[in-house]
């Protein structure tokens, strides 16, 4: 049984285009799918980052687009923790806040697979 490639994640829609332009983010540079955990090894997508020369746009699945710029961004509060079983990575879960000098605030949480942490959990001493 072959396994299939994972599948590109879709173009910003018209209407997170429409912010990006709005908000004079610039060329579309990435697209990163926001993932949350279901169960103990299922994920799903639940919306995409789109990456842009001067900020990014959120786009849930549930709601509109939000634009932020990257020179209007204040403050970021993230908290990361690599998870193990029995000594083998499982997968990270992320929490992150962004809040824009103007007061709007951006959360993020899920889950994902960091391929730098692999092996173990024993510390080196």
């Amino acid at each position: 049984m072959s396994k299939t490639k994972a599948s590109l994640p879709p173009p910003p829609s018209p209407a997170a285009m429409s912010a990006a332009g709005s908000a004079n983010l610039g060329t579309l540079r990435s697209a990163i799918p926001v993932t949350k955990q279901q169960a103990l090894v299922r994920t799903r997508i639940v919306g995409y980052a789109y990456e842009f020369e001067y900020g990014f746009v959120w786009q849930p699945n549930d709601g509109g687009p939000q634009a932020i710029r990257w020179d209007l961004v204040g403050t970021i509060n993230w908290f990361a923790s690599q998870n193990y079983v029995n000594g083998v990575y499982t997968g990270t879960q992320y929490w992150l806040t962004l809040a824009s000098t103007g007061g709007q605030n951006l959360k993020f949480s899920g889950s994902c697979k960091d391929p730098a942490a692999k092996g173990d959990a024993t510390p080196i001493l």
